[in-house]
């Protein structure tokens, strides 16, 4: 989710709901660990798999494809260091500042003391590659101001210009407003980074599904400053938060 909670709650809620109808239509496709036969990759199918434990489509798929492993360890995956601290910070966050989405989504792992799990971490890394989008970095339950400043200018999927007017906006939010205590899956686009706060693969995929929109709008010609900022259109950030969704999916 890039702004308007309720737009992307909405979105997310009906992702939530349908996934089990898609899973079980799923069952009956039975996806392969190869690709389709227009050339697509079939990891879509493969993560709504994931969680079912007759059918862990990433595991087989990792078998039957020697480097993809290889190629899922150039995306940049961080975690945020687990102590006594983060845990009171994490708890806070879980019991207090995550409730309304919790309510909202009907959902107790919005927002949860526990961070992503390695499954559906390996998940989204798929969608990630198959998108194209292997430089996008992937945060885990972290607050690391250093590195989404880095990123930011490192980012060559915008200009400078964006850098140091919206990339450094979004970087100085990230800094005030500690987002592991209040929460709030997100992606930074100027930062090209996905940033996870809930134990909860369909919120992961969704946020992931932003990136990849954002790099196969770079392709296009479309930099991720203007991209951005054409989401202070309604109907630009409806269709930017549909088309996360229908990637999640």
């Amino acid at each position: 989710m890039l702004t308007s909670p309720i737009v992307s709650s909405l979105l997310l809620a009906t992702l939530i709901m349908c996934k089990p109808l898609v899973r079980e239509e799923l069952h009956t496709f039975k996806p392969t660990a190869t690709t389709s036969e227009d050339g697509q990759s079939v990891a879509r199918q493969i993560v709504l798999l994931t969680d079912d434990p007759d059918a862990n489509r990433i595991v087989e798929r990792l078998k039957n494809d020697p480097e993809l492993e290889a190629k899922l360890n150039q995306i940049m995956v961080t975690r945020g260091r687990e102590n006594q601290v983060t845990g009171i910070i994490d708890g806070i966050r879980d019991f207090f500042f995550s409730l309304p989405a919790k309510l909202f989504l009907w959902n107790r792992s919005v927002g949860s003391a526990d961070a992503l799990d390695k499954d559906a971490e390996t998940a989204v890394k798929l969608a990630l590659l198959d998108g194209d989008s292997l430089a996008t970095h992937i945060s885990i339950n972290e607050y690391n101001p250093k590195l989404i400043w880095s990123r930011t200018f490192a980012n060559d999927k915008a200009s400078f210009l964006s850098k140091i007017t919206l990339g450094a906006a979004q970087a100085i939010v990230y800094t005030v407003v500690p987002k592991r205590l209040v929460g709030g899956d997100a992606y930074f686009p100027l930062a090209d980074t996905v940033v996870l706060y809930s134990d909860n693969m369909d919120i992961a995929l969704h946020e992931a599904g932003h990136a990849i929109d954002f790099t196969e709008k770079h392709k296009a010609g479309i930099g991720a400053g203007i991209y951005t900022l054409g989401r202070v259109l309604f109907p630009i950030q409806l269709y930017q938060e549909a088309v996360a969704t229908g990637k999640a999916f």
